[in-house]
């Protein structure tokens, strides 16, 4: 009798062991790479960008630096053929312009996010401590449609093109981030961006974050800007479930200072929530003097919105450690009502001393969730190496994390194939090629597919 247990429970050890292995294993089978190559210059700040239309026609935008031995630079579009790699010859070339993100609204155009350089020529030998710098910078931010034979469609400015004097609005770091979605009928923007709240002499120069929705011919939305809603926000995520809905996530590090998740309606802000960390109960009175950045909050890659839930994944520490600075993080699950932004979930994925996880990113992956993120060593320098995940609704492990060869960087950007894969691209520094990587959805698992607003736009 207590053979047969032993035994019993031997056979059950190793059958949970081997399937632990063979999912692995799945997983890890069903990631693959591309190498794509872009141009023959270096790709400015590691942004690269791939969107598929509602017919499923691929399109990659990608940035070359402004060197002096480069003549060329600026952002390039061309269509991207998905299964043989390639991206074919460009059919967008704007020199001196750098995309900060694009969509295919249809299968004759595409609109990009682009950020420009107006009217600061009389600060550019500026001394930086009368004036504050942009030598570098380019101030203005516009939505731009080109049809797929590369003519302008519409172009319109949307904050920068009044200048950087006080009380103008205008981007500020040359590598901001910003997202645009589009429902079929409107474009949604969210943006990091600054202020000049004061005269020219004495600068008070504020970071924030910026949303506004532009209709179908490129006229900005009456009603729809909202400003400044967290100080120095960063990281910036947009999802569009349906039609009139979106959603936006951003980290800021004070008023508020944590994750802050907004829901608009046909451009009219619903609710605005901060999931995390426990703003009753936050170590310090003034967390934007002890925070150094707004990453100091945490990290949010992606989000996603399904059924009747906000569902994301963030790499933060408990309420009392905060700020983070040099403390390795831990993934925390959060799933909060849709409809109100209450917080139905909130449980800690992992809780490693040691182990510094970063940059989570939660993309739909069927009926569950595909979990990618890296991981800092004890000296908090970032290794790249990709770690994947599958999740359930609920925040439970489908299939444990395992590290692979590929890799994940703040700078990836991550997209839907038409089947519903999951991929992203990234592009090493100083390199001209892109690495695609593609996640496939187990067959008969298709999910994604259902909604082209999803799958197109998120």
């Amino acid at each position: 009798m207590k053979f047969d247990f032993w035994l019993r429970t031997a056979l059950l050890i190793s059958v949970a062991f081997l399937t632990s292995v063979l999912f692995a294993d799945d997983l890890r089978s069903r990631a693959t790479m591309q190498d794509v190559q872009l141009s023959e210059s270096t790709p400015y700040d590691n942004r690269a960008i791939i969107r598929f239309d509602a017919q499923g026609n691929g399109y990659i935008a990608w940035n070359v630096q402004k060197l002096d031995h480069i003549p060329d630079h600026g952002v390039y579009v061309a269509r991207y053929d998905a299964e043989q790699g390639r991206a074919s010859e460009t059919f967008v070339y704007i020199r001196d312009q750098y995309m900060l993100d694009m969509v295919a609204p249809d299968s004759e155009s595409v609109s990009l996010l682009l950020q420009r350089r107006e009217g600061l020529d009389r600060y550019d030998n500026a001394d930086s401590n009368t004036y504050f710098q942009f030598q570098n910078s380019y101030n203005v931010l516009d939505i731009v449609r080109f049809s797929t034979d590369g003519r302008e469609l519409f172009r319109t400015a949307l904050v920068g093109n009044n200048g950087v004097d006080a009380g103008a609005y205008f981007l500020c770091r040359m590598s901001s981030f910003a997202r645009l979605g589009f429902d079929g009928e409107r474009y949604s923007v969210y943006a990091e961006y600054c202020t000049n709240n004061t005269s020219e002499r004495t600068p008070d120069v504020h970071e924030g974050d910026y949303f506004v929705q532009i209709d179908a011919r490129g006229r900005k939305v009456p009603d729809t800007e909202d400003h400044l809603s967290a100080s120095h926000s960063s990281i910036s995520s947009i999802v569009i479930p349906d039609r009139n809905e979106t959603y936006t996530m951003t980290i800021g590090d004070g008023s508020p200072y944590g994750l802050q998740v907004r829901r608009y309606s046909s451009g009219r802000k619903i609710f605005t929530v901060v999931p995390y960390p426990d703003q009753d109960h936050l170590p310090y009175d003034d967390m934007y003097a002890e925070a150094e950045s707004a990453t100091d909050a945490g990290l949010v890659g992606s989000f996603v919105v399904r059924g009747d839930y906000i569902i994301a994944v963030m790499s933060t520490v408990e309420t009392n450690r905060h700020p983070i600075k040099d403390q390795p993080a831990d993934l925390l699950f959060l799933k909060l009502d849709r409809e109100t932004g209450r917080t139905i979930e909130s449980k800690w994925l992992t809780r490693t001393e040691q182990t510094d996880e970063s940059m989570p990113y939660l993309m739909n992956y069927g009926e569950h969730l595909l979990l990618v993120y890296n991981i800092s060593d004890e000296d908090f320098m970032i290794e790249e190496a990709a770690h994947l995940a599958v999740l359930n609704d609920e925040g439970n492990f489908i299939k444990n994390p395992i590290k692979t060869d590929l890799k994940v960087d703040a700078h990836s950007r991550f997209f839907y194939y038409p089947d519903g894969d999951v991929g992203w691209v990234r592009v090493e520094g100083y390199q001209a090629v892109a690495q695609v990587i593609r996640v496939a959805v187990p067959e008969g698992n298709d999910e994604n597919a259902e909604n082209d607003i999803i799958r197109t736009r998120n």
